[in-house]
């Protein structure tokens, strides 16, 4: 196997309308998804007053079951060679979704994939991701990062980001894109946030497309309301 140059860092940078566009296409013409519903005015189910239209995008009827798969259509669309080659595997770190999706990919493009997870995550995950052939190992969850480095450096994977990815948040940005598609000039967008991806490739989609202002709003549960807690520092 062959070992990874270190790639550039490109976290610092901002999205562009170029590469929402450009990841749209990709997202809109790959295998690995599909576009999602949008079930429009359905302000009545929730109990809504009147005077608020309100519409749902249903990205849990995405492939793999959540919107992960977006990012990853635009993510392998930009592999180093060795990856595509089959010299170099790919590896990721996560309790569910990403893991999923990325485990689907790989599975669909003939690549080999390693997923760390944490021990508590649910058996039936590691099962799924394993059926599509991924290597799947559980650690503790203090100790992800420091194994994906550890694989990265002694075996020479490619580190697939979860979240921290310009062209993961690219791709996600397309749910964006959809939504003006299907829903022009919108007032509020909200958006459910993890660890941030959709959140940002969305709020970037519509501030740079819509037409006029809209407000985004990223939405946490609260008894895991990680981003609020860190809002006053940022």
């Amino acid at each position: 196997m062959k070992r990874m140059k270190k790639m550039k860092n490109r976290g610092s940078d901002f999205i562009t309308t170029e590469d929402l566009k450009a990841a749209y296409t990709v997202v809109q013409n790959s295998p690995l998804c599909i576009r999602t519903p949008m079930i429009h005015r359905c302000q009545q189910a929730f109990s809504i007053e009147e005077n608020v239209q309100l519409h749902l995008k249903l990205e849990n009827s995405q492939t793999t079951g959540s919107f992960k798969v977006r990012g990853l259509a635009n993510q392998m669309a930009h592999l180093p060679k060795a990856v595509v080659d089959g010299d170099c595997h790919v590896i990721t770190m996560s309790a569910g979704n990403y893991g999923k999706a990325l485990s689907y990919a790989a599975n669909k493009l003939g690549i080999q994939a390693t997923v760390l997870m944490p021990k508590t995550a649910p058996d039936n995950r590691a099962v799924l991701m394993r059926g599509y052939g991924s290597k799947v190992v559980k650690v503790d969850v203090s100790e992800l990062q420091s194994k994906v480095d550890e694989k990265v450096a002694n075996e020479g994977m490619y580190f697939c980001h979860p979240f921290d990815d310009l062209h993961l948040i690219a791709g996600h940005g397309s749910v964006g894109l959809e939504v003006l598609e299907d829903v022009p000039n919108p007032d509020i967008v909200l958006v459910c946030c993890g660890g941030g991806g959709l959140l940002a490739g969305t709020a970037a989609a519509i501030k740079l497309h819509c037409q006029t202002p809209c407000r985004v709003y990223g939405v946490e549960p609260k008894t895991g309301k990680t981003l609020i807690q860190y809002l006053p520092i940022l």
